[in-house]
């Protein structure tokens, strides 16, 4: 980064200050608060409105284009060829070319449009499950219609199926069309014709990638916003439990403001804050609050850890120890009820040996788990930053003391597991082992811990999951062995009495021309498939009347239509609570009602009964296309899905679904009871259920393999790992640093590690290709052989025919249902022209999901160009499947039809196939790289070693001392290092001793030409007196005088010369340190007051706490006598004098600051100030200040003159302080 970049005052403002943080915090909220708005305010619905009318005209100019460069517009020409559907499309497009009225070609078989739309303008119709803009373009002898499909419209939504806007036009919020109403918005065309209305819908609510997109932005302010707090109230309050009190309060108003106003509101309508998705308090409602209240809880512990940073008092720090320690256990506890609510008090799965199954709401969860890690990480971190101060035997006392508490809590409480609180010893004691030294660094410790985290988690997570899936399996096979549905019964009895009083109904049967489809789809329609719940079954409706005969199929047997049903009733039916409704047992497991209605209509030969029987039958549980039949709430196989199931009667197996193989009779060695039993049997995991004598249920899982456990500590540890290094950044007070600093072994470990990640999603990406591409083409070698074998099949039973469409509907719905289970997958029939002629699952032509018309490239392939087999990929919604096209030959070689296999349910096999897979490689790789940390933890710390003894080393050489060699036995490059460090500290000790004496020498000669100087200047006026005494001895007048002036002169002189012995002497032989811990304060107050009785002498005093220091009380004495001293000398004589001396803390270090107003010294003998033989004044010896620093540099502190000019000087101590 540019050096002026970091220097500059906007750098420094949002990186190096805490408005940084309140910037982002303040930027981030108002995307949030924008991005709400956006989907709850007309706001959102102008933007939205704009981009729809811009892609309206954007899609009409592609028509256009489509039917300019139109080759060939010919009916002979072969619409179908890959450029034009490439074409097609790549522009989202869909054609339908008709001649003479009829469909020759069409490159889409999602809809179909028919030609009896005919519009040379743009417009917007509802054809099918879909909103089309259409345009119709008359050209030559051919009819080209163009689509594009604008919005879907399916009967009900599940995973696949979803209304919404089509997702090239990147429009995210939702709309409806509508007719012209009030509030409605208008859509033109390019020529400004209005071709449709809408409306956009009012509070829309987010999908799940918009829910947890918004919400990590929301939370990133928040966290943000307290961030910036912390920093606020660190600068601007000093006293840190004053401090540490409004932060905590600052908190807490924060939270609550977010929680009670519920800003932002969207949000808070979403799957995050809704409690039926999680909930285990009043406090925890939500998976959101859950979120709030640790990132809350986290920050806490970022202000705590401001207030223990500086605690410099040895009862506090005991205190400290014993906090520490039981807030650890607890913290522990209460991550281990939090993920155990989210497992069982949630319907979000955090199954992770299951991928498919995780989603946004799982990864939240997982994040705020990960929060609850950091946070016990980040006290133990704290925790060895108090150890490392004072690690003594109380600290194992405090860790003995709790640990014994823990033991007995864990004892008596059976929530708590014993290996939490091994867990918590182990953690704790390796904290204390390791905070001694500098073995391990700190990052290597929290790796350790990282490591260690994501193991018990695993652990607690796999033994919850298996917890929980046992609990459901318990409820569903007793749900499943009850056989009947109360609802249902409900439902039904609210429909019959109303079917009666059909005025609409009741004219129907009364008609001459009696349709009898007729009246069976409008009671289907209007009565049962308005219910969701409905959507669980399939629904026969049948009219019989009294010498009505049926065809029952495939045994083609003829029998009376009520006598039929009659016989069912008595063979398998009981009498609900309804009088109409009849539960049947085939004893197939499915749930089956048959429901009757009676009418009758009068005729010329008296009344004519017609009895309509509706037969409601669970859906057969068979893989396929289930899901994509039911709604999403309703799917009635979902609970299911990972499960085999069957059901015997009078030990005999009379239902069986899934893929575990089910023995035709019951042998499990299992004694009769109605009590639940689990038995494993065959890698599988069986639930057996004994409801009576005759009747056993038996609902299986296949047991994960061993590996697949480990599945859960790989993903924690990267998810873990990803979030350890963001929380990082907050715990630090500044955004950025300009320079991340790093050891070498830190290096080293990041250096390995990386190469490992990166190893590891290489090999995984490109395994992954290859799997996928592998299975699909193993899926393709399958689907063409089973295609071939049907074929071989149909071929046998149909070769005689010319034409199928002439085979009876019947029999050939049957001969596909008996193949459709024979080979277990869909079929479908086409005629040649391309249009549906049979299917096994002809709901999905019903509903319609698909329209009657093959798929184009297939119809290609198959006519166009000959060929015998055609596999492509094709989807409804987003459910994508492989499908297989193939020709239907008669007996003479003749293509009377195409067959087409939808192979959805090998789709699934693959899908989990891949996700196995991955689990796989995870698994593998995560022991890989546990191991390899563990071996790069050791190997860095190992190679680091000597670099950190060199740097130790270094750090104490010095000129004077005794400077010791390191001994090293190793790495060569490592040798030679400390050979050459070796052969310095030898040259250095060789270079000591010739300055030591070469200084020595220096000295003396400086001091004994100090000391003859300072000899000299008194004895000269001794020497004068003298003889001035000699030459008027012979005079006695006055002599008395005389005599007694120069003894006074002599007196005066011998003191100078006193003086001056003792203060050579105090210099250079200073009394020895008697240390002791003082209180400074009045040390100094005891030195000011000496001089308080002075006139001019004015010394002020700024300390407002006590401070305590290791000196020697009396050497400190002297230093503050002559710093004073040398203050007052330093005014004019008579001037007025002002000292201010004031104390202050500053990095665990007690500053004094001495400030006079005397004359300053000048620049250039700033730096001469403390030397021995250097003054300013007139008299004196100039050691005063060379003694001040050498008691300060004994006290381990450092004197300084900070500034001095005509306004007086300022010398600056400082002093490390006591921790008592």
């Amino acid at each position: 980064m540019n050096k002026g970049l970091k220097n500059s005052k906007l750098y420094r403002l949002l990186f190096k200050s805490s408005w940084g943080y309140g910037i982002s915090a303040l930027i981030l909220l108002l995307t949030t608060l924008v991005y709400a708005q956006f989907f709850s305010s007309d706001l959102g619905n102008i933007i939205e409105q704009k981009k729809l009318q811009n892609n309206i005209n954007s899609i009409c100019n592609s028509m256009d284009a489509i039917e300019k460069n139109l080759e060939n517009k010919n009916p002979q020409y072969n619409f179908f060829n890959d450029t034009l559907l490439s074409k097609l499309h790549k522009a989202g497009l869909s054609a339908f070319v008709y001649s003479d009225d009829s469909l020759i070609a069409w490159s889409d078989n999602d809809y179909i449009l028919s030609n009896d739309i005919v519009n040379d303008r743009i417009s917007l119709e509802h054809i099918q499950n879909v909103y089309v803009l259409i345009k119709e373009y008359k050209l030559e002898n051919i009819s080209l219609k163009l689509s594009y499909p604008i919005r879907t419209s399916y009967n009900f939504e599940n995973e696949y199926l979803r209304n919404e806007l089509n997702p090239r036009m990147g429009i995210i919020k939702k709309t409806y069309f509508v007719d012209d109403i009030k509030g409605s918005l208008k859509i033109f065309s390019p020529k400004g014709d209005v071709i449709a209305h809408n409306i956009w819908e009012k509070n829309s609510k987010l999908n799940s990638f918009q829910q947890s997109l918004l919400f990590f932005i929301f939370m990133l302010s928040f966290a943000f916003m307290l961030q910036f707090l912390r920093k606020i109230v660190h600068t601007y309050f000093s006293s840190r439990i004053v401090s540490l009190f409004v932060y905590i309060s600052f908190v807490l108003i924060i939270s609550f403001i977010v929680t009670y106003f519920k800003l932002p509101k969207l949000l808070y309508e979403s799957a995050i804050f809704d409690p039926s998705t999680f909930a285990s308090s009043p406090l925890i409602s939500s998976l959101g609050s859950l979120f709030i209240i640790t990132t809350c809880g986290l920050f806490l512990l970022f202000g705590i850890s401001d207030y223990l940073k500086n605690l410099n008092n040895a009862k506090q720090e005991k205190f400290a120890y014993l906090f520490l320690y039981s807030v650890l256990f607890f913290l522990l506890i209460l991550l281990k009820n939090i993920v155990a609510n989210l497992v069982f008090n949630s319907t979000i799965s955090f199954d992770i040996t299951q991928l498919s199954s995780i989603n946004s709401l799982s990864i939240i969860g997982l994040i705020a788990i990960g929060v609850w890690v950091y946070s016990y990480s980040f006290i133990l971190s704290k925790g060895s930053e108090l150890i490392r101060r004072n690690i003594n035997n109380q600290a194992w006392l405090m860790l003995i003391i709790v640990s014994v508490f823990a033991l007995i809590y864990t004892t008596f409480n059976q929530n708590i597991d014993y290996y939490t609180w091994v867990f918590f010893l182990i953690t704790t004691v390796f904290n204390l082992l390791f905070s001694k030294g500098n073995t391990f660094k700190t990052t290597s410790i929290n790796t350790v811990y990282l490591l260690a985290f994501s193991f018990l988690l695993s652990l607690w997570l796999n033994n919850l999951n298996s917890d929980n899936e046992l609990s459901k399996r318990k409820s569903i096979i007793q749900s499943i062995a009850i056989n009947q549905d109360p609802k249902v019964e409900y439902l039904f009895s609210e429909i019959s009495k109303k079917i009666y009083s059909d005025e609409e109904l009741l004219t129907k049967f009364q008609n001459e021309n009696l349709e009898f489809d007729s009246i069976t789809a409008y009671i289907e329609n209007t009565y049962f498939r308005g219910y969701k719940h409905f959507d669980k079954y399939d629904f026969q409706t049948t009219i019989c009347t009294k010498d009505l005969k049926l065809i029952i199929r495939p045994q083609n047997v003829e029998v009376i239509c009520d006598t039929f049903f009659y016989e069912n009733l008595i063979q398998y039916g009981t009498l609900t609570s309804d009088q109409n409704l009849y539960l049947l047992n085939y004893g197939t497991g499915q749930v089956n009602y048959l429901g009757l209605f009676r009418f009758l209509k009068m005729t010329n030969d008296g009344y004519m009964a017609f009895t309509v029987y509706v037969e409601i039958n669970s859906k057969l549980k068979r893989k396929g296309f289930t899901k994509l039949l039911s709604s999403g709430e309703y799917d009635p196989f979902e609970k299911i899905a990972n499960y085999s199931l069957a059901t015997y009667e009078n030990n005999k197996r009379v239902e069986n679904y899934g893929d575990y193989g089910y023995p035709e009779h019951f042998t499990w060695n299992i004694k009769g009871s109605k009590d639940l039993t689990f038995y494993d049997y065959q890698n599988y995991s069986h639930l057996i259920y004994q409801l009576d004598d005759n009747k056993i249920y038996v609902l299986s899982r296949k047991i994960p393999p061993t590996l697949s456990k480990v599945a859960p500590f790989s993903y924690l540890l990267i998810i873990f790992s990803f979030l350890f290094i963001l929380l990082n950044y907050f715990s630090n007070y500044y955004i950025f640093k300009s320079r991340l600093k790093l050891s070498f072994a830190g290096r080293l470990q990041i250096a390995m590690i990386s190469i490992i990640f990166i190893s590891f999603a290489v090999i995984s990406s490109i395994t992954l290709f290859y799997i996928n591409k592998l299975n699909e083409d193993k899926n393709a070698h399958r689907l063409k052989d089973l295609a071939t074998a049907l074929q071989t099949e149909f071929e046998h039973k149909l070769s005689n025919e010319d034409d199928l469409s002439t085979v009876d509907s019947d029999y050939l719905n049957s001969l596909l249902m008996k193949f459709s289970k024979v080979f277990d997958t869909d079929i479908n029939i086409y005629h040649l022209d391309g249009r549906l002629l049979s299917s096994t699952r002809y709901e999905i032509f019903n509903y319609p999901l698909l329209s009657n018309l093959m798929n184009p490239k297939a119809y290609n392939y198959l006519t166009k160009e000959h060929q015998n087999l055609f596999i492509t990929k094709e989807n409804i919604g987003s459910l994508v499947y492989s499908s297989a096209y193939l020709p239907f030959h008669n007996r003479n070689g003749e293509n009377i039809a195409f067959i087409n296999l939808p192979y959805f349910a090998r789709q699934e096999v693959l899908k989990q196939e891949v996700l196995n897979l991955l689990m796989t490689l995870m698994n593998v790789y995560a022991l890989i790289i546990v191991l390899a940390i563990l071996v790069i933890l050791i190997v860095s710390n190992y190679a680091s070693r000597p670099l950190a003894i060199l740097k130790k080393h270094m750090q104490e050489v010095g000129i004077g001392k005794a400077n010791k060699k390191i001994e090293w036995q190793g790495i060569e490059e490592i040798n030679a290092l400390v050979d050459e460090y070796n052969r310095m500290i030898d040259a250095l000790a060789i270079s000591s001793s010739k300055l030591a004496k070469s200084e020595r020498e220096s000295a003396w000669r400086e001091m004994a030409k100090q000391v003859a100087h300072e000899i000299k200047n008194p004895l000269t006026p001794m020497k004068l007196s003298v003889q001035y005494m000699m030459r008027t001895f012979d005079n006695t007048e006055n002599q008395k005088e005389r005599i007694e002036s120069l003894s006074n002169t002599l007196i005066e002189q011998i003191d100078t010369l006193a003086d001056i012995a003792s203060a050579f002497s105090d210099f250079a032989d200073m009394p020895k340190s008697m240390i002791d811990i003082q209180e400074i304060n009045s040390i100094i107050k005891a030195v000011t007051e000496l001089y308080s009785d002075r006139q001019n002498v004015n010394i002020e005093l700024d300390c407002k706490e006590k401070y305590w220091v290791y000196i020697d009380k009396s050497q400190w004495i002297r230093v503050f006598n002559n710093l004073i001293k040398n203050s007052i000398q330093a005014v004019s004589n008579d001037g007025e004098v002002n000292i201010n001396i004031s104390l202050y803390e500053s990095n665990s270090r007690l500053i004094i600051e001495i400030k006079d107003n005397g004359k300053g010294v000048a620049e250039d003998m700033k730096e001469m100030i403390f030397s021995p033989k250097f003054t300013t004044k007139t008299k004196g010896a100039g050691l005063g200040l060379a003694m001040v620093r050498n008691i300060v540099s004994n006290s381990d502190g450092n004197i300084k003159l900070e500034s001095s000019d005509e306004n007086g000087s300022v010398f600056i101590i400082d002093l490390p302080l006591s921790r008592s």
